[in-house]
């Protein structure tokens, strides 16, 4: 489901996120049904790799103009993902496992060497105003869907700290939404294959 303004999204959908960026104005949420409890999701959700997302891998690739993309090197195939995304450029912000985990980073995703930078915590993500910048907060939320299942979601959102950047970013989310939607698809069904058979 895509939803780009708030006001209506927000009636129809209460998330954690609404406890960090509840005015965001543009939003991405996705989710599916897993035939196996929270624990096991939860464990699928933090040890998921690039090895399990081979879509994910072409359009990295593709973005960052480079084959090795495809075929990286041991270590980052067999790094849980959600590790690598907090060594890099996001701040875990809330973690209830088995229930919610929040990551946020800050800085300019359009610029062709992204220049992205991970708050140092949730007041720091709260204050960010960087001119011409963005604020990003991603989620996951587990929740028990019955007989056994659970419901797995993924939201992000996106707040532009003035005119500038909401313009940038607008123009940016045109030109990357459909493969941007295509990553998060990947991992929910990523994490739903190693959820259920191990």
């Amino acid at each position: 489901m895509w939803s780009s303004r708030h006001p209506r999204y927000g009636r129809e959908v209460a998330a954690v996120l609404d406890d960090f960026l509840p005015d965001a104005p543009y939003r991405t949420r996705y989710a599916t049904t897993i035939a196996t409890d929270g624990e096991a999701t939860w464990r699928a959700m933090r040890t998921i790799t690039a090895r399990d997302l081979a879509l994910t891998r072409i359009l990295v690739a593709v973005r960052r103009m480079s084959l090795s993309t495809l075929r990286p090197d041991q270590e980052e195939t067999d790094r849980p993902l959600l590790e690598t995304f907090v060594e890099r450029d996001f701040t875990v912000l809330r973690e209830d496992e088995p229930r919610a985990l929040v990551l946020a980073t800050t800085g300019r995703p359009w610029q062709l060497r992204s220049q992205l930078s991970a708050p140092a915590g949730t007041e720091d993500f709260a204050a960010y105003d960087e001119p011409g910048a963005v604020r990003i907060a991603m989620s996951f939320e587990l929740a028990e869907a019955g007989e056994g299942r659970t419901r797995l979601s993924t939201e992000t959102r996106v707040s532009p700290t003035d005119d500038a950047a909401a313009g940038r970013f607008r123009r940016y989310w045109t030109v990357v939404r459909p493969g941007s939607d295509v990553i998060r698809l990947d991992v929910l069904r990523a994490v739903r294959r190693r959820a259920e058979t191990t």
